[in-house]
């Protein structure tokens, strides 16, 4: 119940808030609360789970977006990661936004020489891709990779808005909200 309550306090302070929800423990036959959504100013915006089995639950009981975010027993132990000064850069879909990341990647791979810089695009946005001028840096990454090899090549990741930053927590990333100064902080 103190969830709930914690969820509307937020909403209604921060009237534009996105609530993200995670489902971490194992639940019993009996529980209730958890899966009964209440009006939409006490529920979450989005629901993540540790596994398909809970995601099929709440598909059933939310008419928000369950999506499965897994749990820290797949964290990768950053000892094992050979790349310490890889940064994997994560915007999300807009065009606008995937410039700017773009153009960040650019600057900071030039005035990082030493570092890689691994620009992932969006899924839904890789049509924006061909539009950006290549600079052919040998540091600058555009990845074509699977998400989980460039976590495993990383130890930072850069984002704005992106969900994918979650998943990169739970694989041991650090996350590093990249501002841009001219606009409303999303973070």
């Amino acid at each position: 119940a103190w969830e709930r309550i914690v969820i509307n306090n937020a909403k209604r302070t921060f009237k534009n808030l996105k609530v993200a929800s995670y489902q971490f423990s194992a639940h019993t036959k009996y529980q209730h609360s958890i899966f009964r959504p209440l009006k939409k100013e006490y529920n979450p915006d989005v629901i993540f789970t540790t596994g398909s089995i809970t995601k099929k639950i709440f598909k059933k009981k939310y008419k928000c977006e369950v999506k499965i975010l897994g749990s820290k027993k797949y964290y990768i132990n950053k000892s094992q990661k050979i790349k310490k000064n890889n940064f994997l850069i994560i915007p999300d879909a807009f065009e606008t936004e995937m410039k700017f990341f773009y153009n960040f990647c650019v600057m900071a791979a030039k005035r990082y020489p030493k570092y890689k810089f691994y620009y992932r695009a969006h899924p839904s946005g890789l049509k924006y891709l061909k539009k950006f001028k290549n600079f052919k840096l040998k540091n600058l990454i555009i990845s074509e990779n699977t998400l989980e090899k460039d976590i495993y090549n990383c130890s930072f990741a850069i984002f704005r808005n992106s969900a994918a930053v979650f998943e990169t927590i739970s694989h041991g990333l650090l996350p590093v909200y990249l501002d841009d100064l001219s606009k409303l902080n999303i973070n």
